[in-house]
């Protein structure tokens, strides 16, 4: 599994491995949470986030949007309004 990562200034995508994070008996979600802060995003979209890995997030200022379903790219282009 990967994360893809959007960035709205020279609208490139670059792709985040989370393979070790999927696999771990324990913590994955805030092992996850933790690359993605490191990755330094501003928001994170996806279909659904764990408590915590929620609390990762917000404690750093992460916004997060559950719910979406489809594409990295259509997710994408619903939030930027296009």
């Amino acid at each position: 599994m990967q994360f893809l990562i959007y960035d709205t200034d020279t609208e490139r995508w670059t792709a985040l491995d989370n393979a070790s994070n999927r696999d771990a008996a324990h913590g994955a979600g805030i092992a996850a949470a933790q690359a993605v802060v490191r990755a330094g995003v501003g928001v994170l979209i996806t279909g659904q986030c764990g408590p915590k890995a929620m609390d990762v997030l917000a404690k750093a200022s992460i916004r997060v949007i559950e719910g979406e379903e489809g594409t990295a790219r259509s997710a994408v282009q619903r939030f930027l309004g296009k």
